[in-house]
């Protein structure tokens, strides 16, 4: 059904970028090309329809979650361990988790963030900013620090920190 869906918007879109070119004096037989092919409004709704079911899989396990680290015992203790770090380390650690599903991952997921949180404290940096769940670092030379990335800059930094988001 959705091979149908898809060569009928190929055709469409095809056939609309092809008169489009022919009236702006372009190529209309390479235009009608990429406008079949790769039709904006597939790509949207696909990605659409991929971002709709990671959200409500996240809101499932984010109902679950408060659950988790208080009963499960290896949760339990992975949230103590990381809560000297604060409650975006916390927050980092439970979208690792959900990525993952997998308890043996668990100790690799702390040590990461505790290294990576260690060495931001041996530089200096301390947490500035959450940008949509993603914490912002600054350093004592006014440095900014977001997922593994450096900039002077706090707009580049929110900026980063939007993509590392939109990754989850």
């Amino acid at each position: 059904m959705i091979e149908l869906i898809w060569l009928i918007s190929a055709v469409f879109f095809g056939f609309a970028g092809f008169k489009i070119a022919e009236k702006k004096r372009r190529n209309p037989y390479a235009w009608g090309f990429f406008s079949a092919v790769f039709p904006p409004t597939i790509l949207i709704l696909l990605n659409q329809m991929t971002a709709a079911v990671s959200s409500k899989d996240f809101l499932n396990f984010d109902e679950k979650w408060s659950d988790l680290s208080r009963y499960d015992p290896d949760i339990k203790s992975a949230v103590e361990e990381l809560a000297p770090f604060g409650k975006s380390a916390v927050e980092e650690f439970k979208l690792k988790y959900h990525k993952e599903a997998n308890k043996a991952s668990i100790p690799l997921i702390v040590s990461d963030i505790k290294g990576e949180r260690t060495a931001l404290k041996v530089a200096g940096a301390e947490e500035f900013e959450s940008h949509k769940g993603t914490p912002i670092f600054k350093d004592v030379n006014g440095m900014f620090y977001v997922d593994g990335k450096q900039t002077v800059n706090l707009n580049t930094a929110r900026t980063i920190a939007a993509g590392a988001a939109r990754r989850r």
